[in-house]
């Protein structure tokens, strides 16, 4: 893809008002530590010569696939509107399918599953996870009473004034004009400390992840939308999270905390407090916690956002087949989504990830 594209893609991205993980610096990021022997394509829609539509795809075994694997908070199209998504379907998904996975259940989801149905084409959705998030527009005090239960306000009073008895305890938010990718660092130190070291599922404990985040981490630090937090106890951190705001939503990409203080519940302190930051600032109106439906993220939430994979067959014999297969699949996944819980689903994939080191 030429930086002409690029350019043009980010412009629409930022016009359509697209999550961060959508931009071009971001996927560009993805490709270069995760797809570095692959070249990344677009399927676009131009309209009075400007770009209206884009999807990126990398072509697999014949198939196009976006861009996508356990670090991609969401996935799709980018448009200027539903009248711009009709064509992006064209002849290339007709031929060889398409894979979408982390895509939205939202407004450019129906309208793509639409226009796939209405060119004759196999489709199937599988939902794939839950993402909680908060609204941070209102009153805080209000949003404690109504959302967080009397114990779990307890325990955060009570471990503020467990740490604040051991030291000076602080949330800082750091100045990314020195030191990024030393300040990163130190965040994913807390994280491979921690139980995610141990089985070998920590960004440093893979050397493509912690390319990824450290060249999509300098990308958001350019386009002024990265946010490094720190939760310090004597100015040494006890937890940490990684941020990306953009359009008045801050988008929680990565946390950790010391497994040392473990007692404390640092990680839990940290988002209580990024949502009381939440509501101080009238610039932020909605706190996205992306991964799973964890249950402390749901005690926090107000909201959910459901992600589903999506998949569009080719024409023919090949694309009944292929549908004939994935049904199979669909199967047997929901009923293994169905009685495992989240933690078992990251167990499996931290017992996956071990095994590919």
């Amino acid at each position: 893809m030429d930086e002409a594209l690029s350019a043009e893609w980010d412009d629409l991205a930022v016009l359509s008002g697209a999550p961060p993980f959508l931009r071009p610096g971001w996927i560009h990021a993805w490709m270069s530590a995760f797809e570095p022997r692959r070249a990344l394509h677009a399927l676009t829609i131009r309209r009075d010569g400007r770009l209206a539509a884009l999807l990126p795809v990398v072509r697999k075994n014949g198939s196009l696939h976006c861009p996508t694997n356990a670090e991609t908070p969401v996935m799709g199209p980018v448009a200027l509107d539903a009248e711009a998504l009709h064509p992006l379907l064209g002849q290339h998904v007709e031929r060889h399918g398409l894979t979408l996975r982390f895509s939205p259940d939202d407004g450019n989801q129906e309208d793509l599953l639409r226009n796939s149905r209405a060119r004759g084409l196999p489709v199937s959705v599988a939902p794939l996870r839950r993402s909680p998030c908060t609204s941070v527009q209102g009153d805080w005090e209000e949003f404690q009473e109504q959302t967080l239960t009397a114990s779990r306000r307890r325990d955060l009073r009570r471990n503020e004034r467990r740490l604040a008895a051991i030291g000076e305890l602080r949330m800082t938010s750091h100045d990314l004009s020195r030191d990024l990718i030393g300040t990163l660092q130190r965040g994913l130190e807390l994280e491979a400390a921690g139980w995610k070291g141990d089985e070998g599922t920590a960004v440093l404990s893979r050397p493509a992840t912690t390319a990824f985040y450290r060249s999509a981490s300098t990308w958001a630090a350019s386009a002024g939308l990265l946010r490094l937090y720190f939760l310090t106890l004597d100015g040494e951190p006890i937890a940490f999270s990684l941020n990306l705001e953009q359009n008045g939503t801050s988008y929680g990409v990565k946390t950790a905390y010391a497994p040392a203080h473990r007692a404390f519940g640092p990680g839990v302190l940290m988002l209580n407090r990024l949502i009381a930051e939440g509501f101080s600032r009238p610039d932020l109106h909605t706190l996205e916690h992306l991964g799973e439906d964890d249950p402390f993220k749901r005690e926090f939430s107000t909201g959910v956002r459901r992600q589903s994979s999506v998949r569009v067959f080719p024409r023919g014999t090949r694309g009944r087949l292929e549908q004939h297969a994935d049904r199979g699949r669909l199967a047997l996944a929901t009923e293994l989504r169905r009685r495992t819980t989240p933690e078992t689903r990251r167990s499996v994939q931290r017992l996956l990830s071990t095994l590919r080191r």
